[in-house]
């Protein structure tokens, strides 16, 4: 078997990321890292820019995607295998890269009227990319508003903090039906940070994997330090696949640093290679 160290979550400044796709994917070398996924939120636009790096340092690169669902409850989707070039996915990231632009928008007018005036053209977007709440932070922190990410979020830009706009709903099943029709793998994102309550997830697990839902996001720097083997156990119930990644934004920020999960995760050889089956049975099918 073929051993992989390997983040299968990590963002970029396709999203809401400092570094970018083609640092990203040094950054990891460095790391020690050999298998990748590059899974911004709702978009792909960084994978092109990733898989040429990865090809010069010699990675395995997974084209992946996180989608938000649930509105207020926060249920993200990654999809892992997606293809890169359908009509599908463009409508569906497109309808998704507005209404993020257009609370966006509300945010920053929220902001203004407390006194805390932004132009957008000051918001750190690269790439084409979509302005989400950490690039809103940095901007806050550049202008003085706030000490820091976390001061932002948790002073403005936090749920039921002033300056806060919901995001609108969307079913995760219909996410993960969406990823499904792509021959993608879905798998629930860190399931630490859902506001339910446990016995409410192990009664809507069944609906998500009847709607194709393949696996679930065990090793995530949220789980820490005593959450890893409670994920696992659910996964296994549920005969789900087990996945694990940083979250990696930018250095030294809430989630964690490239790799950071590796030392966490006693079977990422194997875990790894069924996703990476998985995501090739479902190519030829």
């Amino acid at each position: 078997m073929e051993e992989h160290q390997a983040d299968l979550h990590i963002h970029t400044t396709a999203s809401d990321g400092v570094l970018a796709p083609s640092q990203v994917v040094f950054r990891a070398r460095e790391r020690g890292l050999t298998c990748l996924a590059i899974s911004d939120h709702d978009t792909v636009a960084g994978i092109v820019e990733a898989q040429r790096a990865a090809a010069q340092v010699e990675i395995r690169l997974i084209p992946a995607v996180e989608l938000s669902t649930g509105g207020e409850q926060e249920i993200h989707i990654l999809g892992y295998g997606v293809p890169l070039n359908d009509m599908r996915l463009e409508a569906f990231l497109s309808r998704m890269a507005q209404e993020r632009m257009d609370r966006a928008e509300r945010m920053l007018a929220k902001l203004s009227a407390l006194g805390m005036p932004l132009d957008k053209n000051e918001i750190p977007v690269k790439n084409g990319g979509v302005i989400g709440r950490p690039q809103i932070a940095r901007a806050m922190i550049a202008r003085g508003y706030a000490a820091s990410v976390q001061d932002a979020f948790e002073r403005y830009l936090g749920k039921g903090c002033p300056a806060y706009v919901p995001r609108e709903m969307l079913d995760p099943s219909q996410a993960i039906a969406l990823l499904r029709g792509l021959r993608a793998v879905p798998v629930l994102a860190h399931p630490g940070l859902l506001v339910w309550p446990d016995d409410v997830l192990a009664q809507t697990l069944p609906a998500w994997s009847e709607a194709g839902l393949l696996g679930m996001e065990v090793y995530h720097p949220a789980h820490l330090p005593d959450q890893f083997d409670k994920w696992a156990e659910c996964a296994q119930r549920n005969h789900l696949l087990v996945t694990g990644g940083s979250d990696f934004h930018a250095e030294g920020d809430k989630h964690a640093d490239l790799g950071a999960m590796c030392a966490y995760w006693p079977a990422m050889h194997a875990d790894v290679q069924r996703l990476l089956d998985t995501i090739e049975t479902l190519k030829g099918n």
